[in-house]
């Protein structure tokens, strides 16, 4: 599965953020929702438009974004009031990024 057969951006819908299938529900949105404890079931029983395979193209969508961002030399910077269930999940897409696993930060990463 490849995000970008999922997940669109048009500038006249939610201010051009991705988008997934064209509805009006964004990347952020979905990862807000597992970001506050919700399970991929009771997104999709919230929200039933999206499949299972939306909520895995917007963790992809992320993972990608990582990618890039340790690419240019950046640091993807993380509420550290994130859950601790999507701690672990970014944790495991992001291996070897030690601060993700612990939800802090050191101070020569800030």
């Amino acid at each position: 599965m490849d995000y970008r057969d999922i997940l669109v951006m048009e500038p006249g819908k939610r201010s051009g953020k991705p988008c997934i299938r064209g509805l009006r529900i964004t990347v952020y949105d979905v990862l807000s929702y597992l970001a506050a404890g919700m399970t991929s079931e009771q997104i999709l029983a919230d929200v039933p438009n999206l499949t299972p395979d939306d909520i895995r193209a917007c963790l992809s969508y992320a993972a990608d974004r990582e990618r890039q961002t340790q690419d240019s030399g950046m640091k993807l910077l993380l509420d550290q009031n994130l859950s601790p269930q999507l701690a672990a999940r970014l944790a495991s897409i992001f291996e070897g990024i030690s601060h993700l696993a612990s939800n802090r930060w050191d101070s020569e990463d800030g």
